[in-house]
């Protein structure tokens, strides 16, 4: 899948949307871009300069998503939750 392939079927989840960028490809670019609704997933250049995307629900339990992108194609995604305990 291309990077705004993947920004398509996360906008279509149709849920709450928390995706960041990790890590960039330049230096120029920050500390990377936030998208907090799903009229901000756009494939922008700061979005295309990244590799490293990090996206989580706002459930219970909280289901963390990394994307690795290798010249522009999703190459891996790593699934974790954690559970947070009250005392």
């Amino acid at each position: 899948m291309t990077k705004r392939e993947v920004l398509e079927r996360y906008k279509a989840l149709e849920k709450s949307v928390n995706l960041r960028t990790l890590r960039s490809n330049t230096e120029s670019d920050g500390f990377g871009v936030l998208a907090l609704e799903p009229t901000e997933l756009v494939l922008t250049p700061k979005w295309e300069a990244s590799d490293h995307w990090m996206g989580y629900r706002s459930e219970y339990p909280v289901h963390f998503q990394e994307y690795f992108f290798a010249g522009g194609i999703l190459t891996n995604i790593v699934n974790y939750i954690r559970f947070y305990e009250t005392p």
